[in-house]
C-alpha cells in the first residue's frame, strides 16, 4: 500500500499528463464514434479525471479486497471514459473497435457475452441484481500514440472505458441514488422491489433490441419491395413510409415533422404504397413532378406535390390548402398529364 503522502505527491506530479490523456482520448473516441463514422447516433461519450481524495479511496478499498496498488500507475481508472450506446449490438461492434483500433484490454464482461471467458472470477462480471452492467477495458498509450505531438510525453499512461446501454446507465443512476454502499443496507421490501426494478431495465433494454431488429427487417422489406414493385408484404406505416421516401428521393434533405404531416395526409386520403408507386412513375415520368417541385429540398415536398398530381383522392382533400395561385399552377399540371 503506497503512504499517503508517497501517493499525494505522485498524483500532484502527474495530475495534468492524466488531464491531458483524458482530453485526447475523449476527442479521439468522439471522432470515432461520431455519426459520419458509425453511420447511427451514440448517446453520449463522457469522461472525468479521479481527484486526490477518490483516488485515496480506491486504494484503500483496494486494499481491504486483498489487491494492493503498489504505485499510481497499478490504477487503471485515474483516467475515465463512459460510452453510452443505445442498443446492445452496438455495445458489440463498439467492442470490436476498441480492442482492434485502440488496443483496449477488456477487463470485465457482461453475464451473457458470448466470448466470456470461462475461468472468470465473480469481481470480473457486471452482472449483479443490485449492481449496473458494463462492460469495461484498459487503454494504455503506445508508442503509436506518441507519434502524435498532442500525445507526447503520455506513453505508459492509462486509462479505463466503461460500455453500457442507455438502460445499463440509467439503471446506475437511479439505483447510485438508492442504495448508501450495498443492497444490505436497503430494508428488505425495498431489496425486493430493487430486484423487481433490475430486472424491468434488463427486459427494456433486451425489448429495445428486439424493436429495433423489427425497424431493420423493414428496411429490408421497403428496399426489396421498391426492387420488385411488390408491396404485398409491406405494412405502410411511419416508418415504413420514411424508408420509401429516403429511397426514391435520396438527393433530397430530411424533415421528420414535413414527412409526418405528408403521411398523416396520405393516410386521410386512403394512400397505401401501390397508390404511391403508380403517382411516382404518373407523376415522374412525364416530367410534371419536376416542373412543379423542382426548387423544392425537402422529400416530403415532393412526395406532397406528386400526389397532388397524380391522386384523385389526395387532389380532392389536400388540392386547395396552399392557396388560390398554388392550387392552379397544380391543376394546370395535372390536365397536363391527363392530355398525355
Amino acid at each position: 500500500m503506497i503512504n499517503r503522502l508517497d501517493l499525494e505527491k505522485d498524483y500532484s506530479a502527474r495530475k495534468l499528463l492524466y488531464e491531458r490523456l483524458r482530453v485526447n482520448l475523449d476527442n479521439s473516441l468522439k471522432t470515432r464514434f461520431s455519426v459520419e463514422q458509425m453511420g447511427y447516433e451514440i448517446h453520449t461519450i463522457q469522461s472525468r479525471t479521479k481527484t486526490f481524495d477518490s483516488v485515496l479511496k480506491k486504494q484503500n478499498d483496494e486494499f481491504k479486497s486483498n489487491r494492493n496498488l503498489k504505485c499510481l500507475g497499478d490504477f487503471d481508472d485515474i483516467c475515465g471514459l463512459r460510452i453510452i450506446c443505445f442498443y446492445q449490438d452496438q455495445m458489440n461492434e463498439i467492442t470490436d473497435i476498441l480492442k482492434s483500433e485502440y488496443f483496449c484490454r477488456q477487463t470485465k464482461w457482461l453475464s451473457d457475452d458470448e466470448d466470456r471467458p470461462s475461468n472468470l472470477g465473480d469481481d470480473d462480471v457486471n452482472d449483479y441484481p443490485f449492481g449496473y452492467r458494463a462492460r469495461h477495458f484498459v487503454f494504455t498509450v503506445t508508442n503509436e500514440w506518441c507519434q502524435d505531438p498532442s500525445w507526447a510525453g503520455l506513453i505508459g499512461l492509462k486509462a479505463e472505458i466503461q460500455l453500457r446501454t442507455l438502460p445499463m446507465h440509467a439503471w446506475d443512476e437511479v439505483s447510485r441514488q438508492l442504495i448508501y454502499k450495498q443492497p444490505t443496507d436497503l430494508p428488505r421490501e425495498s431489496r425486493m422491489r430493487m430486484g423487481v426494478a433490475s430486472a424491468v431495465f434488463e427486459f427494456a433494454d433486451k425489448v429495445f433490441q428486439e424493436i429495433k431488429k423489427i425497424r431493420e427487417h423493414q428496411i429490408e422489406a421497403v428496399n426489396s419491395a421498391v426492387a420488385s414493385n411488390n408491396y404485398e408484404s409491406v405494412e405502410f406505416n411511419f416508418d415504413t413510409f420514411k424508408f420509401w421516401i429516403q429511397k426514391r428521393f435520396e438527393d433530397r434533405q430530411e424533415s421528420s415533422d414535413a414527412e409526418l404531416d405528408v403521411y398523416n395526409r396520405a393516410l386521410e386520403a386512403n394512400v397505401d404504397f401501390k397508390i404511391l408507386e403508380r403517382a411516382f412513375h404518373d407523376a415522374g415520368v412525364k416530367d410534371a413532378l419536376k416542373l412543379q417541385a423542382d426548387s423544392y429540398e425537402l422529400r416530403a415536398s415532393w412526395v406532397n406535390a406528386m400526389l397532388l398530381l397524380a391522386n384523385d383522392v389526395y387532389w380532392e382533400k389536400y388540392g386547395r390548402i396552399w392557396g388560390e395561385d398554388v392550387w392552379k399552377q397544380y391543376e394546370e399540371a395535372r390536365n397536363g398529364l391527363k392530355d398525355v
